[in-house]
């Protein structure tokens, strides 16, 4: 989803600061998915306002936020100011080599435009075996969504078996995956429900004018769910 979206009051009270379906509830899954322990290193890339980073390092774990939004960073910053946040992106993320255990994107993969440079750097700030684990928007069968969509959630997605190849070529070995579709129903429809109609939904979700935004989005094609990922050593 563009930054336009997550930065509406409106979405951020709808979503109860979360920004994304599930909320902590589908954050903590992925984190037992992917075998994440208090005291190991994580990064939350794609921070948002920083409520899973607080929420990490309340349970124990060594939490740091990245977010290329300077309005939520700046939240993030002032709500949570004990905690280590960072402005930048996925495709140059701002720490050193081999410092995480762990990496979290919650929907912010989906909407980088350069995948393979986000996953090159991603496997580059994990220690050897490290996770990272996923949780976002996939196509349930392959289509070409349209180009208003570019730079979205939706525009970025791509069938589970396209990740499983991208991971793989960029050094990554699934090691969990599970459907999460129902969380997405919910979610959009509260969305809905509290922007009054889909139009205005899609206006921001596509970061347009409301009436520039189209009155339908394929979202019957659309799934979601939580997968983990195994750093393994690139060959060649």
């Amino acid at each position: 989803m563009g930054c336009l979206l997550y930065e509406d009051e409106r979405f951020q009270q709808s979503s109860q600061c979360m920004l994304r379906p599930g909320g902590m509830d589908l954050t903590w899954e992925a984190v037992e998915m992917a075998g994440f322990q208090p005291g190991c290193t994580l990064l939350d890339a794609g921070c948002g306002l920083g409520t899973t980073v607080a929420q990490l390092s309340a349970q124990g774990f060594s939490a740091s936020g990245l977010e290329r939004s300077p309005a939520l960073l700046g939240r993030a910053k002032n709500s949570h100011p004990q905690l280590l946040f960072k402005q930048g992106d996925l495709c140059s993320i701002p720490w050193p080599d081999e410092y995480f255990e762990g990496v979290l994107c919650e929907c912010s993969l989906s909407t980088v435009t350069q995948l393979p440079t986000a996953l090159r750097e991603i496997h580059r700030v994990l220690m050897p075996h490290g996770v990272l684990a996923v949780s976002d928007f996939y196509q349930r069968e392959a289509f070409e969504p349209p180009r208003q969509m570019e730079g979205s959630c939706l525009g970025g997605a791509v069938t589970a078996e396209t990740t499983r190849l991208l991971m793989r070529d960029h050094g990554f070995t699934q090691s969990g995956w599970q459907d999460a579709t129902e969380h997405l129903r919910t979610f959009t429809a509260s969305l809905v429900w509290n922007y009054g109609s889909l139009k205005k939904l899609h206006a921001l979700l596509l970061s347009c004018e409301e009436e520039q935004a189209p009155s339908e989005v394929p979202w019957a094609l659309y799934g979601y769910a939580i997968s983990s990922w195994e750093k393994v050593e690139l060959h060649g």
